[in-house]
């Protein structure tokens, strides 16, 4: 049972309209192929690359939503990422709060917070393509530094940061 949960909602429609205007380009490249029969294959392979396009921002941005997880372990707390699709949940991301070495928030690219902090792995866990409000939480999980980029609302950030001075000074009725 986790102590507090947090499902972000989806923003922007950057995502869905992208997706639409592949999905646009690709019906009108295979129609028009019909009417070019020497170069036929041509607008075909270009229109199949925009479907297939269109299908991963479906997938990605569209359809797949994220819950956010503080919950109780046997050595403290953990933050707890799960993904869903339709009815399909997946635990994509679980960090023990004695893991956390750096937290907080930025604005611009995964990359250029990824060479800042000297981190090779980043996982990205938020809903929109433009995502304003990014958090980061860099952990060392077996002597290896990672990177979980999310997007919490003001309560899960103060949640995180109540748990990380509980877990530290050890006090257990800290949730009552």
């Amino acid at each position: 049972m986790p102590l507090f949960s947090y499902r972000p909602p989806h923003k922007n429609k950057i995502g869905l309209t992208l997706s639409c205007v592949c999905l646009g380009i690709a019906a009108i490249l295979i129609v028009s192929s019909s009417f070019l029969p020497q170069l036929r294959s041509v607008p075909q392979i270009i229109g199949f690359c925009f479907a297939l396009v269109s299908i991963l921002l479906i997938t990605k941005f569209v359809l797949r939503e994220f819950t956010y997880a503080i919950e109780e372990a046997a050595d403290g707390y953990e933050f707890a990422i799960y993904e869903i699709q339709s009815k399909r949940r997946i635990t994509v991301c679980r960090i023990g709060f004695s893991d956390i070495t750096d937290m907080g928030d930025f604005a611009g690219s995964d990359a250029e917070l990824r060479s800042s902090l000297g981190v090779e792995k980043s996982y990205s866990y938020y809903p929109d393509i433009a995502q304003k409000g990014k958090y980061y939480i860099k952990a060392t999980i077996n002597e290896n530094d990672v990177l979980v980029i999310f997007a919490p609302n003001d309560e899960l950030i103060e949640t995180i940061k109540k748990c990380r001075r509980q877990q530290k000074s050890g006090d257990e009725e800290f949730f009552e």
